[in-house]
């Protein structure tokens, strides 16, 4: 994707620090190739988005007839510019569709251009997408969220900001760093399902568990990211979906980019979530193991004052 000399776009901290903790064995390697280790069901599911449709949206910040104009319009400039009036078009807000009747969507989440604070990065500087779709607190019951704040560790994801659990989906607009936040995402899965149940990590193995999109004002470029599980070795790997020009077609592009994420959301969000929702119900309640602490503690009181009772009543 070029960038034009001179731009004004945002900065972003230089990633080769990530090869240094690769190379010192801090940080596993994030391939960029890799379709053989997809599994079938995850190739064919990609074949599946590519075709899907849907209709245009109701509510934009202009009329759709006028894209190409805001496309001109946008060449050469910054990356918040970019965000403001192309990303939207791509990348539909799962929350405002939520809001506009699309109630599946209630429990998704999305967080813009909010540094991942909570959990420790696989090497580089922490990511900070343009935006990050995940799931909300409210997905979850009062059980589920005491798993989750019992699994929680620095090293182990589940909350990325102070709203955002799980991401499924990034967006970068002119930078095609999504790599590494991107896989960690997918490691929050990995970590999550395997205290839950080593035997079934290994199913985990080459299937989608993350999609990203990265575009500028010319191009946008689909991913999905996987996992190859080698006992307790992990390799992250990208491979693309599809790549369009935004302006292909009358703005084809941009449509096609539109209905994929759209099938994202319809389609991978709900197995998405039912993967955590399995993980979690797996594993012991915290609550339930304090309770049977502080009793065992109440009845080891107990039997050390039978004694003195006995004396008394006597």
């Amino acid at each position: 994707m070029s960038r034009e000399p001179g731009s004004s776009a945002k900065k972003r901290p230089s990633s080769s620090s990530y090869t240094q903790s690769y190379k010192a064995g801090d940080a596993p390697k994030t391939h960029s190739a890799g379709l053989p280790y997809v599994q079938e069901e995850s190739k064919s599911y990609c074949k599946r988005l590519l075709q899907s449709t849907y209709p245009e949206p109701q509510y934009t910040a202009f009329p759709l007839s006028k894209f190409l104009s805001v496309w001109q319009r946008v060449q050469n400039r910054n990356e918040a510019r970019i965000c403001r009036d192309l990303t939207p078009l791509l990348v539909p807000s799962p929350e405002l569709l939520s809001i506009c009747g699309q109630q599946e969507l209630e429990h998704i989440v999305e967080d813009i251009d909010t540094e991942w604070v909570r959990c420790k990065t696989l090497g580089g500087p922490r990511p900070k997408p343009d935006l990050a779709i995940g799931i909300a607190a409210s997905a979850f019951g009062e059980e589920e969220l005491a798993k989750l704040q019992n699994h929680t560790a620095f090293e182990r994801a589940t909350l990325f900001t102070d709203n955002l659990y799980f991401p499924f989906l990034l967006c970068e607009a002119k930078s095609v760093d999504v790599g590494i936040s991107s896989s960690m995402a997918v490691n929050a899965i990995v970590q999550l399902c395997r205290a839950a149940d080593e035997a079934q990590v290994v199913d985990l193995s080459g299937r989608i568990l993350a999609f990203s999109v990265s575009h500028d004002n010319e191009r946008v470029k689909l991913y999905r990211h996987f996992v190859i599980i080698d006992g307790e070795k992990m390799a992250f790997y990208r491979y693309p979906i599809a790549s369009f020009v935004s302006n292909f077609e009358e703005g084809q592009g941009r449509k096609r980019t539109h209905d994929l994420v759209r099938e994202v959301y319809h389609t991978f969000y709900p197995a998405h979530m039912k993967r955590v929702h399995d993980a979690l119900a797996a594993m012991e309640d915290p609550r339930n193991l304090s309770m049977t602490s502080s009793v065992d503690m109440e009845e080891a009181g107990s039997q050390e004052l039978d004694p003195l009772l006995e004396l008394f009543i006597i």
